[in-house]
């Protein structure tokens, strides 16, 4: 679970709403629920965190579900295919903020499949 502004990327992060991520990481980006925490937590977000998990995999394909929770419980919760030739999502993912944490999440899972051959 992270907070949903909280992005990864390359063994750092950056915050998507403009505050400091620090290293190591905060413990409010990890584990998500900043709303009045960290001051650069949006007032008006609509979601404290966010768990993302695969939920599947075949030839080629990584379903991959969400969970988006407000005062924790779920407020949105949905399923998306990642083609790994084509590197897209099916259905796309509309949310930047959802994108760049599921984006994330699968780069991390290849990686980690990849140092398993």
């Amino acid at each position: 679970m992270a907070c949903p502004y909280f992005h990864p990327n390359n063994g750092g992060a950056n915050c998507g709403a403009g505050g400091d991520v620090g290293d190591p990481f905060k413990l409010v980006c990890k584990e998500g629920y900043g709303r009045n925490v960290c001051a650069a937590f949006p007032a008006d977000s609509l979601i404290d965190a966010v768990l993302i998990t695969a939920a599947r995999e075949t030839a080629g394909m990584v379903v991959v579900r969400f969970s988006a929770e407000r005062d924790y419980l779920p407020v949105a919760i949905g399923e998306h295919e990642y083609n790994v030739t084509s590197g897209k999502w099916n259905p796309p993912v509309t949310d930047g903020n959802l994108e760049a944490r599921m984006n994330a999440y699968i780069g991390e899972l290849l990686q980690l499949k990849q140092e398993q051959i």
